[in-house]
C-alpha cells in the first residue's frame, strides 16, 4: 500500500472502492494535487499475478465490470460541472453499444458484467465484485 505524507492526504491509501482498474490513475492525481511530481520508470519491470487473482473463464467479464464501474467512480470523484454532466450523458450510451456488441457475439457473460458495472457504479457499490452488502 502506498502512503502519502501531505497535510491534506496524510495516511491516504488506494481507494478500496476501486479494487481493480483505475486505482493508479486516482492515486497519481492525488499525488499531483499534493504538489508532488510523477515520473515514469520506463525501464521498470512489473509482475502481476492476474492469472491467480481472476478466474480465467471470467477474466474478460471481470475486466469489463471493474472498468465500467470504476469509470463512474472516477468521473464522480474527478470531474465537475459540465464535464461531469457530459460524462453521465455519454458513458451509459457508449457502454450500451458494447453490451449490444457482446450480445451479438453471443458473449452474454461479458454483456451482463457491463450492465452490473453500470448498476453498481451508479448505486455507489464499491469493493470486490459480489462482496458488497
Amino acid at each position: 500500500k502506498a502512503l502519502i505524507h501531505h497535510k491534506n492526504l496524510h495516511g491516504y491509501y488506494f481507494d478500496k472502492n476501486l479494487f481493480l482498474y483505475g486505482e493508479e490513475t486516482e492515486f497519481c492525481l492525488n499525488i499531483k494535487r499534493a504538489g508532488h511530481k510523477i515520473f515514469i520508470a520506463k525501464d521498470a519491470i512489473v509482475y502481476h499475478k492476474i492469472s491467480h487473482s481472476i478466474n480465467p473463464s471470467w477474466r474478460e467479464s471481470t475486466k469489463l465490470y471493474y472498468m465500467t464501474r470504476n469509470a463512474i467512480f472516477l468521473a464522480n470523484k474527478l470531474l465537475s460541472g459540465g464535464w461531469l454532466i457530459l460524462f453521465h450523458l455519454y458513458f451509459p450510451i457508449a457502454r450500451l453499444k458494447v453490451i449490444l456488441t457482446k450480445l451479438f457475439e453471443l458473449k452474454s457473460k461479458e454483456a451482463f458484467s457491463i450492465i452490473q458495472g453500470l448498476v453498481d457504479g451508479y448505486r455507489k457499490m464499491g469493493g470486490k465484485w459480489g462482496a458488497q452488502k
